[in-house]
């Protein structure tokens, strides 16, 4: 089956049983002191749990880092334009040379002022793994001393083309690998927003049955604390023996002892959801 449309029926299935679950934390203000329930649906788990939690923080970098890449390969197939310009440099030395007149070499000083600029178009060409430059640049040079000239030197135009002698087609193997690991990519991101959709939902059936058990773990010491208060009422006209007291006692304790457990394991499974989801959310 197409990942897509895999995603996109559990997507469906999960909005659905969204419909019927939802679990509540009790969300605090900046001050710290007063607090407010907030409930959270299924499919609000799963879009908070595709969007901000850390695996899809992880997946969505995994697949810009692919996507770049390829956006990078793609512009590697278009030509390419650079223009070099250098406004003015200086030069000032001093150059030895032999004097005719005196049959004495001599130091003489050479300044001079210069200006370039230059523009190039590259294309890479596929079937051969070359380069094809077409460039156009203009020199200027003006020389200060005993003979002042200025010099224009320019090419119009100007084709080249580069090859590696040896090594292999490099842009024949990227057309056919780049697109491919894309695409892989691509498909892996599609998999990891589904498989954090599955864990958010076992994260969030898991609140759900822990904050269940925990509702019925405190109704139980609550009907257990009843009949006791009732047993004791009882065994004031000798309505009830001692074993069925102490038997009702045992029950609330038993009672308690669950609801202790329960509430320990909301406490874990709420820190699991909250620390999945990211959320500055403080369960009470």
């Amino acid at each position: 089956m197409n990942c897509e449309l895999l995603f996109f029926l559990r997507q469906k299935m999960f909005g659905c049983i969204a419909i019927c679950f939802f679990v509540a934390f009790t969300a605090f203000a900046q001050d710290g002191d007063r607090g407010k329930s907030v409930n959270f649906s299924l499919e609000q788990c799963i879009r908070m749990a595709t969007d901000s939690s850390l695996q899809a923080f992880k997946a969505q970098n995994l697949f810009l880092s692919a996507y770049w890449e390829f956006r990078t390969y793609k512009a590697g197939r278009l030509p390419s334009v650079s223009l070099n310009f250098t406004p003015l440099q200086y030069n000032s030395n001093f150059t030895k040379r032999y004097d005719y007149a005196e049959n004495v070499e001599v130091y003489r000083l050479q300044q001079s002022v210069s200006s370039s600029g230059g523009l190039s178009v590259s294309q890479n060409f596929e079937p051969t793994g070359g380069s094809f430059t077409l460039s156009s640049n203009l020199d200027y040079m003006h020389n200060f001393g005993e003979n002042i000239r200025s010099q224009y030197s320019s090419v119009p135009v100007r084709l080249g083309y580069s090859q590696s002698l040896f090594g292999f087609n490099r842009f024949k193997w990227e057309k056919k690998t780049a697109p491919l690991k894309y695409e892989k990519a691509r498909k892996q991101f599609l998999y990891s927003r589904e498989d954090i959709s599955e864990t958010a939902a076992g994260y969030f059936f898991n609140l759900a049955m822990a904050q269940a058990e925990y509702r019925m773990a405190r109704e139980n010491v609550l009907s257990a604390d009843s009949l006791l208060a009732a047993g004791k009422e009882r065994s004031r006209i000798a309505t009830i023996s001692q074993a069925d007291l102490m038997t009702l006692e045992l029950d609330l304790l038993n009672a308690e002892n669950a609801m202790e457990n329960s509430t320990t394991q909301l406490q874990k499974t709420s820190f699991e959801f909250i620390s999945f989801l990211a959320l500055l959310i403080k369960y009470r």
